[in-house]
């Protein structure tokens, strides 16, 4: 790489216990609000982002005799926690990083 690259990487593993519940509401809410992404999958949004919502605010875990209710990130044992971790990161990212460097990147998967 260039003396003068920027090298930019994602741990996956901290990603979904450090994602802030309300942020990633309201990226995904704007996003599955816009009508051409409505349009392309054909789904009634206001019920996938209440459906989101319990998803992300209703976390109860037992451990041992313990109950415990995950307050920030999304639980990793979740099925679609990693839909959900890789579409936010993907939105958010995408308008930090690529945007402001897209006239600089050499690699971008």
């Amino acid at each position: 790489m260039p003396p003068n690259a920027l090298l930019f990487t994602y741990d996956a593993v901290l990603m979904y216990t450090n994602i802030n519940t309300d942020h990633c509401l309201q990226i995904l809410s704007t996003h599955l609000q816009k009508k051409e992404i409505r349009r392309k999958f054909n789904y009634d949004s206001t019920t996938l982002i209440t459906a989101l919502e319990i998803v992300l605010r209703g976390n109860i875990m037992k451990f041992g005799s313990m109950y415990a209710e995950q307050i920030k990130g999304i639980a990793m044992g979740l099925c679609p926690a990693p839909p959900i971790a890789c579409l936010y990161v993907s939105l958010t990212q995408e308008a930090l990083t690529v945007t402001k460097y897209s006239n600089k990147l050499v690699f971008h998967v």
